[in-house]
């Protein structure tokens, strides 16, 4: 398995826990390095049978769905689905609540002590208060601004970490994002042979402001954020 630094640290650091009673639900982007916080939490004693997620429609990594689908991993097919002619919003609203009663089901067979609710958006972690109480501890991890906002006006009965203002989420991790996107983008544009010389970035958050730096080397840009 291929960690990177802060995982392995965190891996040795907390390698006394036993997450064998914990059940993970997550809406998060299917991408690799999600895998390898799954296969983090499968060393330090969860069950696969303990693991439900769903995928966003435009970011599933269709190589990370199988190979999680090949090692049990249960992830949801509602992460590739999207029509173009309806609210992006209204649909993932309507798969989350798919999915969120379906595992229910699940996690009053198995009873685990804790469920950690893994979120990209708040829109599970908003679901999942409208079903209380469960069974068990709830413990809500929310990882954007965005979600936070979407929750800052309902009652919360759970404790809920924010992952959004932490140095790596707003310093760190905002450079890598720029850093393969822009590399992403400078690849297209030799395929398809066009040569831009001005660039118009839409947000101008952590990740827009690191888009920017590593743009600013090639091309004139400029920035709209409301």
């Amino acid at each position: 398995m291929s960690f990177s630094p802060l995982l392995k640290y965190l891996l040795k650091k907390y390698r006394s826990i036993d997450l064998k009673n914990t059940y993970i639900l997550g809406a998060l982007h299917i991408l690799p390095s999600t895998k390898n916080l799954i296969d983090a939490c499968l060393i330090l004693g969860m069950k696969r049978s303990h693991i439900s997620l769903i995928g966003k429609c435009y970011s599933t990594d269709s190589k990370t769905f199988l190979r999680l689908k090949k090692e049990k991993i249960d992830i949801s097919s509602y992460s590739f689905y999207f029509d173009s002619h309806q609210s992006y919003n209204d649909q993932y609203t309507f798969y989350i609540e798919r999915f969120f009663r379906e595992k229910l089901a699940l996690i009053k067979k198995f009873r685990p002590e804790k469920l950690l609710v893994l979120d990209d958006g708040g829109f599970l972690i908003e679901r999942v208060m409208k079903s209380f109480p469960l069974p068990c501890q709830v413990i809500a991890i929310e990882q954007t601004s965005s979600g936070l906002k979407k929750l800052e006006s309902s009652f919360l009965p759970i404790p809920l970490i924010e992952v959004a203002s932490s140095f790596l989420k707003k310093e760190v991790e905002s450079g890598f994002v720029a850093k393969y996107a822009c590399t992403s983008l400078k690849k297209q544009l030799i395929s398809l042979q066009s040569h831009p010389k001005n660039c118009l970035i839409l947000g101008h958050g952590a990740i827009g402001k690191a888009v920017k730096m590593y743009l600013e080397k090639s091309f004139s840009v400029s920035v709209f954020d409301k």
